[in-house]
């Protein structure tokens, strides 16, 4: 992609409804976790930019493929 790359992530623990959102916080995902999580996506990001524009430029279809 010329103009860069777009990275979304998202994490859903729990169920759908409200009540149980203080006891998931509490119990499983907790400060803690949450910030060791926020550190390893962090990581894992940044270790894109040592593989991904090489194998962007020998995986995607080239116009003369295409």
């Amino acid at each position: 992609m010329p103009d860069g790359i777009r990275f979304i992530n998202s994490l859903t623990i729990g169920l759908a409804s409200g009540w149980a959102r203080p006891l998931i916080r509490r119990f499983v995902f907790d400060t803690a976790r949450g910030d060791a999580w926020i550190l390893h996506n962090i990581e894992e990001v940044g270790q894109l930019e040592r593989f991904l524009p090489d194998l962007y430029a020998r995986e995607a279809p080239t116009d003369a493929a295409a």
